[in-house]
Formats: C-alpha cells, structure tokens, sequence
C-alpha cells in the first residue's frame, strides 16, 4: 500500500487568511469607533467650535486610548482635514470640516 501524502498548506493558509480578514475587520471597526468617540468628545469639549485647541491626550485618556492608539487617531483626523494639531503635539482643535463631520453622525 502506497503511503498518500497531503498537503496541508492551501487549508491551512485559507483558515489563516480567513482568521486575519476576521482580526482586522474587528480592529479597523474599533478604530472607527474611536474615531468617532474623539471626535465626538472634541466637539463636545469646544461647545461645537472649531479652532478651540484640546489637548488630545485628555480625550483619549478619557476612552482608555493607549498612546500609540491614540496618535494613529490624531494622524489619520489631521489627514483627513477633519482636525488640525499644534505644531506636531498632541494638542488639537476640530476644523469647520470636522464640527460638520460630528454635527452629521
């Protein structure tokens, strides 16, 4: 009887991409649940206002955010136009696109 060999390899990668398309669909649905937490307790900390200078470190604190958390949340906002730091530091204010962003979720 001749001994039959499988290859486990297209299964096992099939699981494995299926399990990190799973982690990565709950984090990036996290992130945006952050984001929109951040932005929502900056808007609220500004009265509504934009150009009021928060420090962003607060409000992520607030949220339990880690640091590095929270610094990928500043970029990605600043990037978006939707907030503007103070020369590199975590410290923030909403643009008039972000007021409107929050003003509309």
């Amino acid at each position: 009887m001749a001994l039959k060999i499988v290859h486990f390899r297209p299964a096992f990668a099939a699981v494995l991409s299926t399990v990190c398309n799973i982690v990565v669909m709950s984090f990036s649905s996290e992130m945006k649940q952050n984001k929109e937490q951040f932005l929502r307790e900056m808007y609220a900390l500004a009265d509504g206002r934009f150009g009021t200078l928060i420090d962003s470190y607060d409000v992520g604190e607030k949220y339990g955010f880690d640091r590095e958390t929270l610094e990928t949340i500043v970029e990605y906002l600043e990037a978006k136009g939707l907030i503007a730091s103070y020369q590199g530091t975590l410290y923030a204010s909403l643009t008039l696109n972000g007021v409107e962003y929050v003003e509309n979720i």
